[in-house]
């Protein structure tokens, strides 16, 4: 079972993804803000939240994506924008290249590195067994600097609740996309409207989106000052905003 939730108004509908150790309350703050003009679909992602925890791999983003259509599918939702935070960015890319017929735009939000990182992979790949043989306690180093200690402690608590075998299922997932450079026809088959949005303190490197940007035909990008890698919840006001202007000059 997929949990979620939907709420707001609009004639639209933004589908969050959240990130690895996340769940659908990372995005508490900008379904508050968005909620008066558009419809919201919160998921949590198989194996965190509230969503089931099945402990047989694979966990993938092929996977995620098809549990996302199976539940727009359930909820008759046709057409969305996907909006995917660090790794559900990379579920949401994904799913934009599956289903081009069900998305008519793409929002990213502090994408993680695209395409082939070999180095990136072989060190989450022994992250992962760490993570199965001494449990959540290691996770405590992916925890990014925060000004507001009450961010902090959000985001910490949210990672160190999570099951870790499912934990290390997905940062195995992680680390095979890492191993992999994706063909020029997957770019090709992702055509809707594009937004990379991103922080200029970000810990994930900032070439990732930049990569992304330049393989996307219809890709632009928004920087946002004094901000780190959770811009949903460091700069909601900000995100909202710059994610408002995208829908209503592009989508809409």
């Amino acid at each position: 079972m997929i949990h979620y939730k939907l709420e707001g108004n609009g004639s639209l509908t933004l589908v969050c993804l959240h990130g690895l150790g996340g769940s659908l309350a990372d995005f508490d703050f900008l379904s508050q803000r968005l909620q008066k003009n558009y419809q919201i679909l919160r998921v949590d992602l198989r194996g965190f939240g509230k969503s089931e925890k099945p402990l047989v791999p694979p966990y993938n983003s092929e996977l995620w994506a098809r549990d996302v259509k199976q539940l727009l599918d359930s909820l008759n939702l046709e057409h969305v924008v996907l909006l995917g935070h660090s790794m559900g960015a990379r579920v949401a890319t994904f799913f934009a290249y599956l289903f081009p017929k069900t998305t008519i735009g793409l929002i990213t939000l502090n994408i993680t590195s695209w395409g082939a990182n070999p180095a990136a992979q072989e060190k989450l790949a022994r992250f992962a067994e760490r993570i199965e043989k001494m449990g959540m306690d290691p996770a405590k180093v992916m925890i990014p600097p925060f000004d507001n200690e009450t961010l902090k402690k959000r985001v910490t608590d949210s990672i160190m609740s999570c099951d870790p075998q499912v934990f290390a299922l997905a940062l195995n997932s992680v680390a095979h996309d890492y191993g992999n450079e994706h063909p020029p026809s997957f770019y090709k088959g992702i055509s809707c409207p594009t937004l990379i949005i991103l922080g200029d303190r970000d810990t994930a490197p900032l070439q990732g989106a930049l990569d992304l940007k330049r393989q996307l035909s219809q890709a632009s990008l928004g920087m946002i000052p004094r901000c780190g890698h959770y811009s949903l919840l460091e700069k909601p006001d900000l995100v909202s905003a710059t994610i408002t202007d995208f829908l209503d000059g592009v989508v809409k």
